[in-house]
C-alpha cells in the first residue's frame, strides 16, 4: 500500500494553480494545508481544492502557524 504524501503550499496566486493540479495528478498525493495573507484567494483555492479531493486542506494566514 502507498503511503500519502501531504502537501501544505504558501500563496494562493497564479502560479499555486499550477501547484494544485499538479499534485492533483498523483493519487498518492494530497494537498493538507494551505497560506495566504489575502483570504479572498485562499477561500477561493480552498473551495476548489474542496471539491476536487476527499479532505479539505485547513487554511491559514501566518506561513509560522502553518509550518508549527
Amino acid at each position: 500500500m502507498s503511503e500519502i504524501v501531504r502537501f501544505g503550499i504558501v500563496g494562493m496566486g497564479a502560479i499555486a494553480g499550477r501547484h494544485i493540479g499538479a499534485i492533483q495528478q498523483h493519487p498518492e498525493a494530497r494537498i493538507a494545508a494551505i497560506c495566504d495573507v489575502n483570504e479572498e484567494a485562499l477561500t477561493k483555492r480552498k473551495n476548489e481544492i474542496e471539491s476536487s479531493q476527499e479532505a479539505e486542506p485547513v487554511a491559514f494566514s501566518d506561513y509560522d502557524d502553518m509550518l508549527n
